[in-house]
């Protein structure tokens, strides 16, 4: 404060008066050395809150800590579970409504469904082709007219399936009954992809979706330019210089190196956070406590997903006396429900800071821009075709015709005759 003095509040600091209270307890409020829950460093020191407890300069740590072994073998904890931590990786999201290139305007109308799903229909479009030009073929002369037979070739029979995937009706319909069987099978599982495909499609334009820049650690640390914001102390620092996967490890020597990091101490820091090109580790729920509303634009690393972790309160060893007073009247308050009413009084504001009344939107000019290009395609293919088959009309038309003079010529001697 102004005054020199300090104000303390919060969630932790209202069960700290209620348990303080309870076991009339004598305490001061002391103000640690460094920033950050604790973490032990390469030379064996600690850092943070275990090592104010560890040194001896404390004897309860007002924060929460996840139990780890390399911290229970020097401060202890107070096994009742004051919060729950969902720690990942988070990143400034966006939306991307216009595709930037060819490549992603054709894909935007593939996208609803899945390449393996794209392959299963070619796959059943092709099998019903086969098995349709089949009964056709054994059923010629046994119910299916001559006409349909030499018409409905391989060829044919696939474009013909086509055709009823796009809703097409056919110019030539079989008559015998197997064949018919297979047209009706056909026409219903593609009314069933068609409608699929439609309601996908719906969903993909008009649902909010979220672009991320980056999707992976991997990515994190080859893309030039990108920093990391944590606040000092994580233990789970430690695991990733051990850790199998090698960019956790490159995590852990940016860290130590101090190598494009942003450390979360005072409260500007924080807003650093909603910056580009800055990854976040944190809960999203103390970042909803410092920015408010702007860090509903972070949104977490796809294959890195958060992990429940229990924390605790700690206290220095050697007072096992003071441990078990405060387990016991922790237990009760967490027993009575006023562990649960301090924290919704706390985090209520933050609950529903994020949620919007509808997860629709608009669809955008940018949306259509794919299927508004099929027109100009469709009129080229058209007119090319159409040229083709003008071409190809006129040179059947001068191709001269064996016999055909001769024929004629005898008719018309005959008419003489």
């Amino acid at each position: 404060m102004a005054n020199g003095s300090y104000a303390y509040s919060g969630y932790l600091y209202d069960i700290w008066k209620l348990l303080a209270g309870n076991l009339n307890l004598q305490y001061r409020m002391v103000e640690p050395e460094g920033w950050g829950y604790g973490n032990r460093h390469p030379n064996g020191t600690w850092s943070g809150m275990v090592g104010e407890l560890f040194y001896g300069r404390a004897d309860v740590a007002l924060t929460w800590l996840l139990d780890r072994p390399d911290r229970s073998s020097v401060v202890d904890y107070i096994h009742i579970a004051i919060e729950e931590n969902y720690d990942a990786f988070h990143i400034v999201g966006g939306t991307e409504d216009v595709p930037q290139t060819a490549a992603q305007m054709v894909g935007s109308l593939l996208r609803p469904l899945h390449a393996h799903v794209w392959w299963a229909v070619f796959g059943v479009l092709l099998v019903l082709s086969v098995a349709l030009r089949v009964v056709i073929y054994f059923n010629q002369g046994y119910g299916e007219r001559s006409q349909t037979a030499t018409e409905m070739s391989l060829g044919s029979c696939l474009f013909y399936n086509y055709m009823s995937l796009v809703g097409q009706s056919w110019a030539i319909v079989p008559t015998s009954s197997s064949a018919r069987i297979v047209t009706i099978i056909s026409w219903m599982i593609n009314i069933i992809i068609v409608n699929s495909f439609t309601a996908n499609l719906i969903s993909d334009l008009a649902v909010v979706s979220v672009h991320r820049p980056i999707n992976s650690l991997r990515e994190f640390t080859e893309q030039p330019g990108w920093k990391l914001a944590m606040q000092p102390g994580y233990g789970v620092v430690n695991d990733w210089q051990t850790s199998p996967d090698q960019y956790e490890r490159e995590i852990y020597r940016r860290i130590t190196s101090h190598d494009g990091v942003i450390d979360l101490g005072d409260a500007q820091s924080f807003w650093l956070t909603t910056q580009p090109k800055v990854m976040t580790f944190i809960d999203i729920k103390q970042l909803k406590l410092k920015v408010g509303d702007a860090a509903c634009s972070l949104v977490p690393l796809l294959n890195q997903p958060a992990k429940l972790t229990p924390n605790y309160f700690v206290i220095a060893k050697g007072q096992p006396a003071l441990r078990r007073l405060m387990y016991a009247e922790l237990l009760r308050i967490s027993e009575l429900g006023l562990m649960s009413h301090l924290k919704l009084n706390r985090f209520s504001r933050i609950e529903n800071m994020c949620t919007s009344s509808s997860d629709t939107k608009a669809m955008s000019l940018g949306n259509t821009l794919a299927s508004i290009a099929l027109v100009p395609l469709g009129v080229a293919l058209g007119l090319a075709i159409a040229v083709l088959e003008n071409l190809w009309a006129r040179a059947v038309t001068k191709r001269p015709v064996t016999g055909a003079a001769d024929r004629q010529h005898f008719i018309v001697m005959k008419l003489v005759s």
